[in-house]
């Protein structure tokens, strides 16, 4: 067995930052009957994880709470008809306040209770649209705001006013507003970016009234819209470009809003969460169609790097994307394979990703992996595993030892045509050794020859000679009878 192997590194510019790589950990939080649509994700200062979600195909709004890695359940609101949009937001107590669209009266609907639990306390908002646009942010004081698409298919914002909500149109002329998503600056201005009349749209309140600016005029851009708010009081948005299919980003800057692409591969970004950082940084957790994945972005010195933060088969649906008090990414997200809730993790700590296989031939194939993150160690020794499926034993590739995150590669040969093998990507430092998923490819087989057809072919091929001989023969006899000198029976030459 002979075997290649290659680490791909990428050399990194002097005095550039380097961007946080890690090893993302995905867990299923809940798989009872069809859950984890919509979920909204909010992480308290203790690191209680919660999630707001839709259970049941939206009979149930059901709220998961994470402490330690366990999960337990409590219902919400339900029975009903809950459909789009959850929104879940904690004060500094660390309360709890959700927005919901109950699809049964049609209104959007807002709730709250301590973090201590008991009971919910609802209140009806406004009546709402009936694809259950609608997101909530807290101010500066704790107090709820809440953007949405009212029964006018445009949007409106509400504010509680002791037990009273207060309701403005914001842009009541442009029709077809969904995907809004609203931000509190540190002034307690209200931000909201949404799709409307088929553009990206701004809409902010800096005093008496609202200011509406396009932050994208390409028609078709804006959908999923995901709005983030820097240190500084400028908002930006992720949103998705329908007409390419492809992950944007804009920002405002004092010369304008600025744009720029994330992600263009694999038809990303229907299913956007942005969260700045303390650092002013953007990062993104989105959904890739073509190959049913969920992404992370984050920007660094200008460039958007991209991780896969899950890949197992299709997953990655609405996203909610929150840091915890470390900066570590966090994201709820919806399984479609298997209908249920997920939450992957971002983690410094040593990892591997499988990344396939390519160039199969019926001898040999090109295993391709990924260190995700070396953690606290300065190096690593990257490799694969691998063999035949149904073996008890596995075979190594050679390691190679790397000081980078990326991908590598190694090559195998003299494999066994039409055989199914299975490998694993390999990462040891330390003493301590990671593995990513096992994948599987086969090696192609000869195609088998068919007695009947090869039979069919032969005799096909002795009639086409025969009628060739003939014809050449009926073709050539004239010329032999004059190069002979001969005559014909009637004489004639």
């Amino acid at each position: 067995m002979v075997v290649f192997f290659v680490l791909l590194s990428v050399s990194t510019a002097v005095g550039s930052v380097s961007a946080t790589r890690y090893t993302w950990r995905a867990t299923i939080i809940d798989s009872t009957g069809n859950v984890g649509r919509y979920s909204s994700l909010a992480i308290a200062s203790n690191g209680t994880i919660y999630i707001l979600y839709l259970n049941d195909d939206g009979r149930i709004l059901r709220l998961a709470t994470v402490v330690g890695g366990s999960p337990s359940f409590e219902v919400v609101a339900g029975p009903g008809a809950f459909v789009g949009d959850t929104s879940l937001a904690l004060d500094a107590r660390g309360d709890l306040h959700i927005s919901y669209y109950d699809g049964n009266s049609t209104y959007v609907r807002y709730g709250h209770r301590a973090a201590s639990g008991g009971p919910w306390n609802f209140t009806s908002v406004d009546i709402g649209y009936f694809e259950g646009y609608n997101r909530l942010a807290l101010d500066t004081l704790g107090a709820p705001r809440i953007a949405y698409t009212t029964l006018s298919d445009t949007l409106r914002y509400a504010y509680l006013s002791g037990s009273t909500w207060i309701r403005e149109d914001v842009d009541p002329s442009t029709p077809g507003a969904k995907f809004e998503s609203l931000a509190i600056d540190r002034s307690g201005n209200p931000h909201i970016a949404y799709y409307g009349s088929g553009q990206l749209r701004h809409a902010s309140k800096p005093n008496l009234a609202w200011v509406i600016d396009i932050a994208d005029a390409r028609d078709y851009f804006g959908e999923f819209a995901s709005i983030g708010i820097s240190g500084e009081g400028e908002p930006s948005a992720a949103y998705y470009d329908s007409t390419n299919g492809s992950l944007w980003y804009a920002e405002e800057t004092s010369t304008g809003w600025s744009r720029s692409v994330v992600d263009a591969t694999g038809n990303p970004g229907q299913g956007i969460s942005l969260v700045i950082g303390s650092d002013d940084q953007p990062r993104i957790a989105y959904y890739a169609q073509y190959l049913g994945e969920l992404r992370y972005a984050m920007r660094v010195n200008g460039t958007w790097e991209i991780q896969i933060a899950d890949e197992d088969y299709t997953v990655g649906w609405e996203p909610s994307l929150a840091l915890d008090g470390n900066g570590t990414p966090h994201i709820a997200y919806y399984d479609f394979t298997r209908g249920a809730l997920r939450h992957a993790v971002g983690l410094s700590v040593l990892g591997t990703r499988t990344a396939g296989a390519s160039d199969v031939t019926q001898s040999g194939s090109l295993l391709r992996g990924e260190v995700t993150s070396l953690g606290h160690y300065v190096s690593a020794n990257a490799s694969f595993n691998w063999r035949r499926v149904g073996d008890t034993q596995w075979q190594n590739t050679t390691p190679s030892s790397t000081t980078n995150t990326g991908p590598f590669e190694a090559r195998l040969s003299n494999l066994s045509r039409g055989t199914r093998y299975e490998f694993r990507a390999i990462v040891e430092a330390g003493g301590r050794t990671e593995t990513g998923r096992i994948w599987t490819f086969t090696t192609p087989a000869p195609v088998p020859q068919d007695p009947l057809l090869f039979l069919f072919t032969a005799v096909a091929i002795a009639v086409a000679a025969v009628g060739l001989s003939l014809t050449m023969l009926v073709w050539l006899r004239p010329l032999l009878f004059r190069r002979r000198g001969g005559r014909r029976r009637d004489g004639s030459v």
